[in-house]
């Protein structure tokens, strides 16, 4: 029998392999994919499921099938309101969703990992920016470059940022400006 300490783990295969899966995969495939990475017994499909369930970037997007939140999140769009003490201090404080989008890898052990974001202001400056605490919430720090570029955008407290995520693996997202003024409600609430 071989030495199983030489393989990499259940978790840390199907970590691998949904972390570098563009797309969602079914539970058979990952057992299939994992069969090749190291041996495996007749519970396999049980020790797959079990590293899924340990797992916080693996999201669940159909019966059996999994996707990696990073993965997921490409090309998806969120919108944050902003109020006065963000445009007073140029930090953009997270719920727990925001702090997810961008910030995926936190959520494994709850441990900041000093990442870098990249955030492209439309029409304006592109920053580097890393999570913060203010005022024991999670925020990014975008300073005063970012006030400018919402003072210089017109926009004021109540308005809306609609944040792009570009690439979150790579740490990429794009941000621009919504007046409230220009809110569709009906679709907001929808």
């Amino acid at each position: 029998m071989a030495n199983t300490s030489q393989y990499p783990s259940y978790f840390q295969c199907v970590a691998n392999i949904l972390g570098q899966s563009a797309d969602p995969l079914s539970v058979d495939a990952l057992v299939n994919q994992v069969k090749t990475q190291r041996p495996t017994g007749k519970g396999v499909r049980s020790a797959v499921y079990q590293a899924i369930g340990k797992l916080y970037q693996a999201v669940p997007v159909a019966a059996g099938t999994f996707g990696w939140l990073s993965s997921l999140l490409k090309g998806q769009t969120f919108r944050h309101p902003l109020n006065k003490l963000e445009l007073q201090r140029g930090n953009l404080l997270m719920d727990e969703l925001e702090h997810a989008v961008f910030f995926p890898e936190f959520f494994q052990d709850h441990q900041p990992d000093g990442r870098l974001v990249r955030v492209h202001l439309m029409g304006g400056p592109t920053m580097e920016v890393h999570a913060a605490v203010e005022q024991e919430t999670w925020a990014l720090r975008l300073g005063a470059e970012f006030l400018a570029w919402v003072d210089q955008t017109g926009g004021s407290a109540y308005d809306d940022l609609l944040i792009q995520v570009l690439d979150a693996h790579a740490g990429e997202y794009g941000i621009r400006l919504q007046p409230r003024e220009g809110r569709q409600e009906e679709e907001i609430r929808e």
